[in-house]
């Protein structure tokens, strides 16, 4: 976590994207390790600046002191303004732990009297956690009316079929990074990154819990493991006849070639 975020009890915003910090004005503000690296840059911004950005792919992150640091204006503000987000990055959700966090879309609101950069570490790992399980959703539903053309291709097939062979090889792979995707996933809930303060570890395993993370992935992983075996059958059987068409064409030029060459010795003198 870099030593830049300012750690003096007054309110403060960050606008946070994935990458290296390259722009002038922006930092690193945490990373991802193991199994795949991830890092996160920020630039730090006013709670004004922060409240104009109403249309921003980026994370915005306002951390602000519990107590009389805060003036109470600015925090009713600071809260409207991430709830008013209904993206899809974050679920909508509210948790009073050690800190209080108001989240939703791609904005987060953290109330605390802990060090600033321990909130936005558990913020920033969260949003990150949250829009992989929601990517991995939404390719899911991309694949998932693909099972009824490989529930077929699992029975007998004929030449007809060998048109899919494609398809089928995009959707196994397809299936196999997300089936990656769900492994990586679950590793991060059940193994916290240890680039992460304890408190916001503790903090990251409540708000995933609350999430329902855990859940959801159990979900996706059962629906993965039936397009995963539909996909190896489907390949297995489009496989299979293919080797056996090549085989049967095989023989049918070999018995025409003995034949014209019967033929051809027959008409010898």
């Amino acid at each position: 976590m870099s030593g830049t975020i300012d750690a003096a009890p007054a309110p403060q915003a960050w606008r946070i994207r994935t990458g290296e910090p390259s722009a002038e004005g922006w930092t690193l503000v945490g990373e991802r390790s193991f199994p795949e690296r991830r890092s996160f840059s920020g630039q730090s911004l006013s709670v004004e600046e922060a409240l104009a950005l109403d249309d921003t792919s980026d994370l915005v992150v306002f951390v602000m002191p519990a107590g009389a640091a805060t003036p109470y204006e600015t925090l009713l503000r600071a809260e409207a303004h991430v709830r008013a987000d209904r993206s899809r990055a974050m679920p909508p959700m509210e948790l009073a732990l050690r800190a209080r966090f108001v989240l939703s879309g791609r904005r987060a609101l953290a109330v605390t009297q802990d060090p600033p950069q321990e909130a936005i570490a558990t913020i920033v790992h969260f949003a990150a956690l949250s829009e992989e399980i929601g990517v991995i959703e939404d390719e899911l539903a991309r694949l998932w009316p693909r099972r009824k053309i490989l529930a077929r291709l699992t029975r007998s097939v004929g030449a007809f079929d060998l048109r899919h062979q494609r398809d089928v090889d995009r959707d196994t792979e397809a299936v196999a990074a997300l089936r990656a995707a769900c492994y990586e996933a679950d590793y991060r809930l059940a193994l916290t990154d240890p680039a992460l303060p304890p408190v916001a570890r503790r903090h990251m395993a409540e708000l995933s819990l609350a999430a329902e993370f855990q859940t959801r992935l159990n979900a996706l992983e059962d629906m993965l493991e039936l397009l995963v075996e539909s996909c190896e059958t489907a390949n297995e059987r489009l496989t299979e006849y293919s080797y056996f068409n090549w085989e049967r064409w095989l023989e049918i030029l070999v018995v025409a070639a003995l034949t014209l060459d019967l033929v051809f010795q027959w008409r010898r003198p």
